[in-house]
């Protein structure tokens, strides 16, 4: 007796509802099922399991479509018959149509070999395209449905349920590295690095330089981090303050405020990402390019200046791609909450809840945090949150509030501490002072000022992955 695998679509919201597909030459059909038992420890060193829990069954289906096949009829559609069977399965695949599968006699579908699959999506999908036939490889997964049995009305004491919510995916690149971010690495890499003589940054009108290129507040951080450098190579303000006047006399600059005043007021901004051991890496990399030096010919200036622009806009567009690798998601309510959040393809639910009442002094006002999967196993646990300052990745080192199965790595940031601690770089004398602590500490108070980060790798390597970026860039730089 000869046996086909037929695939039925029971999805009333396709177009296809009804509809039967037969597969051509199936070599293998795989199936897997498996369940999740949850253990605790007892007091004595032994696992107790209290909970199983049933993992979606799987499928796999290996084979080959045929140019002209038997069931042709089967695919129907505009194009040859093996582009009209790529587009209906990737159709299936990309709406989550509800499919079921079973192998059943050629001539008659009641008479059934092995059990029949229902309830199951196309969740992947290889071919490989011959020149008369199409291999595949197909993935399906079995959609779970729950019974939700009513329960008698209870009455519920004010906050004992967590209000449902939704974390907001967030632009790394521009929302959390930034461009203030990027202009902040660049010019430290270029003035630390060896990149320019001292006349170049003492004199160089770069108010002027990047005028149409970069917004003021841009040019007020590139003019910061020039000063800091100036300053600690030993240039007073002052005479920085005198000869960036004759550099803004000598490129016709209209009015007295050059980029040097913009640069001092913006000094206290300059917190963000360090940049530890990237310097001494750029530095051994510059070597192929010529320093910047400062001309008061105006072609030849000018000519430097567009040189320097166009290292400095190329940097920056390299060191951006850092947020091909990770991804931020905003928390936007302060309130006891389960928050969904999709990672590393994987739905996760973040349970927050406040300690107010039973918690000791030193945790009340924290939330604490339980992580959960989709299967409702609880993957990580935290009872009191210190969210890490955003910045401050070398702080992060194990500091991961998950790691998934892909060494993704998750933590907690939070962008109010970078803010605080910006207003106390002045003083020294601050920096520890028990103000500055109790200000850090509320701001742990409110979720709103959290946001979830999930990086591909650890973020206390964030400077050697940059440093690998830049080593790169410059290996293929062309200064021509």
């Amino acid at each position: 007796m000869a046996h086909r695998l037929l695939l039925t679509v029971t999805d009333e919201t396709s177009e296809y509802d009804g509809e039967e597909f037969i597969f051509d030459l199936v070599k293998s059909k795989s199936i897997s099922k498996s369940v999740d038992i949850t253990t605790h420890p007892l007091i004595n060193g032994d696992l107790v399991g209290d909970h199983l829990y049933k993992q979606a069954l799987t499928m796999q289906v290996n084979g080959t479509f045929s140019l002209n096949g038997s069931k042709y009829s089967t695919y129907y559609g505009e194009k040859d018959r093996l582009s009209n069977i790529q587009e209906l399965f990737e159709k299936f695949m990309d709406s989550g149509t509800v499919l079921n599968l079973k192998t059943s006699d050629k001539d008659n579908n009641m008479v059934t070999r092995f059990l029949e699959r229902v309830n199951m999506v196309l969740e992947s999908i290889n071919w490989t395209e011959n020149y008369n036939s199409l291999d595949y490889t197909f993935g399906f997964k079995q959609i779970m449905f729950a019974d939700i049995q009513e329960e008698p009305e209870k009455v519920l004491a004010e906050n004992t349920l967590l209000a449902l919510t939704d974390a907001v995916p967030l632009d790394f690149s521009s929302e959390i590295f930034n461009e203030e971010e990027l202009a902040k690495i660049i010019m430290k890499i270029f003035t630390e690095g060896g990149l320019g003589t001292t006349s170049f940054w003492r004199d160089t009108n770069f108010e002027l330089v990047f005028k149409n290129y970069l917004s003021a507040a841009l040019i007020a951080i590139i003019g910061a981090i020039v000063v800091k450098f100036l300053i600690a190579a030993g240039v007073t303000i002052a005479y920085i303050a005198t000869t960036a006047a004759t550099a803004t006399a000598i490129s016709s600059a209209a009015g007295p405020i050059g980029w040097i005043a913009l640069g001092v007021v913006a000094i206290v901004a300059v917190v963000g990402f360090a940049i530890w051991g990237i310097v001494k890496e750029a530095n051994r990399r510059f070597k192929n390019i010529n320093k910047f030096k400062f001309f008061r010919n105006s072609k030849k200036r000018e000519k430097e200046e567009a040189r320097f622009r166009k290292l400095f806009e190329y940097l920056a567009g390299e060191v951006k791609q850092i947020g091909n690798y990770m991804r931020a998601y905003d928390i936007t309510s302060d309130q006891n909450q389960e928050l969904l959040t999709y990672i590393d393809n994987n739905y996760y639910v973040f349970k927050f809840t406040r300690n107010n009442t039973t918690a000791s002094e030193n945790e009340k006002g924290y939330y604490s945090l339980e992580i959960v999967n989709v299967q409702g196993k609880t993957v990580s646990y935290g009872g009191k949150i210190d969210a890490i300052g955003h910045g401050d990745f070398q702080e992060a080192a194990g500091n991961f509030i998950l790691k998934t199965d892909n060494n993704h790595y998750v933590y907690l940031m939070n962008k109010k501490i970078a803010e605080i601690k910006g207003t106390y770089t002045t003083n020294t004398s601050k920096t520890t002072s028990p103000a500055l602590q109790q200000k850090l500490k509320e701001a742990q108070f409110d979720l709103r000022n959290f946001y979830i980060l999930e990086s591909e790798f650890e973020i206390a390597e964030f400077n050697n992955a940059v440093e690998d970026i830049i080593v790169n860039a410059m290996v293929n730089y062309d200064e021509e």
